[in-house]
């Protein structure tokens, strides 16, 4: 069902903690799969012979996951490989019924730092948001600005939505860190608000609700 140049989420699993990754396969053999091992500013992650893994990926209607086990590692040309056992069943994913946000797509930039790390290095980082809803906020990154950032860690995270809605400091877990489909030199970052009041989650959902059809007509005047 994998095809060669998919795109796929590597989950990495430790204790409570999920790790996710995206990369491609880049061959598929008699020996296992081969894909991509995950590297983030240059650091290749920290990722062992025998680890167990779980793949997941989409197809036009459904999502799959299988287990695997990391045997092997290798290089294509200058890229670094991991081998993947063949999994023994494919799963289909059934959908989960979650809350659902409004995300929208907000011009707004926003500025973070590592916990423990902002008075080492002096300041914040900043990147731009691309949509955010009362669950959380995905935005992008120059890639130097993501060194030291994976799946899990926390971000103190600063940003405006409008007049309406203050500014915002709020606690946030990474969930995931991803390449950028439109900007090579830039990372996307996707990641939930870690114990946000119920006061501050409905005064950004009802700022969505109430700016969406602004934000729009802005956006289409735009192009």
């Amino acid at each position: 069902m994998l095809r060669v140049r998919d795109l796929v989420e590597l989950r990495l699993t430790s204790g409570d903690e999920v790790s996710i990754f995206t990369v491609r396969v880049e061959d598929i053999t008699d020996d296992g799969i081969y894909i991509d091992r995950p590297v983030i500013d240059q650091r290749i992650s920290g990722i062992r012979l025998g680890q167990d893994v779980a793949i997941e990926f989409k197809r036009r209607v459904a999502r799959y996951r299988f287990s695997t086990t990391i045997i092997g590692e290798a290089r294509m040309g200058a890229m670094p490989v991991l081998l993947l056992k063949f999994p023994e069943e494919v799963e289909r994913i059934r959908p989960k019924l979650r809350r659902k946000y409004l995300r929208l797509n907000i011009p707004s930039r926003i500025v973070f730092h590592q916990e423990g790390e902002f008075a080492r290095y002096g300041g914040y980082k900043r990147g731009i948001i691309i949509d955010v809803s009362g669950g959380g906020v995905k935005f992008t990154l120059l890639r130097r600005d993501a060194s030291g950032i994976t799946p899990g860690m926390i971000l103190f995270l600063t940003f405006n939505l409008s007049g309406e809605v203050s500014i915002i400091e709020q606690r946030a877990k990474v969930l995931k860190i991803e390449p950028s489909a439109k900007n090579p030199y830039r990372l996307e970052v996707v990641c939930r608000y870690d114990n946000i009041s119920p006061k501050l989650m409905e005064a950004i959902i009802v700022h969505n609700v109430r700016n969406q059809r602004r934000y729009r007509i802005e956006r289409r005047g735009e192009r």
